[in-house]
């Protein structure tokens, strides 16, 4: 599967198709941010930087003031075409993972 560089496309058999990932932040004590987007999840972590540094009030933005963003691990868990099964899968990993503060940064 080929990525562009500023939003996720795959080639399937109907030719070149949007499509979206679940992905995961994982910081130095452990904790994780589980989240959805239609960009790359590099591409969504530096946004997640730039609300931080504006001072967005949210435990990820918390987390990446107080570690700095090099300490987070970026990955990317799932990549699909359907933004409702996307949801569904975020709901699930967040549940699996156990991501809800105080045990993660969901």
């Amino acid at each position: 599967m080929r990525y562009t560089c500023r939003a996720l496309r795959c080639l399937d058999r109907q030719g070149l198709v949007d499509v979206a990932c679940l992905y995961e932040l994982v910081g130095p004590t452990g904790k994780r941010y589980i989240g959805i987007t239609a960009q790359t999840a590099e591409i969504r972590f530096r946004r997640h930087c730039k609300q931080s540094i504006a001072g967005r009030a949210c435990a990820i933005s918390a987390a990446i003031r107080k570690f700095g963003a090099d300490a987070f691990k970026i990955r990317t868990l799932l990549v699909a075409s359907d933004m409702a099964f996307l949801r569904e899968m975020e709901t699930r990993a967040i549940a699996a993972f156990r991501t809800m503060s105080p045990n993660g940064y969901n």
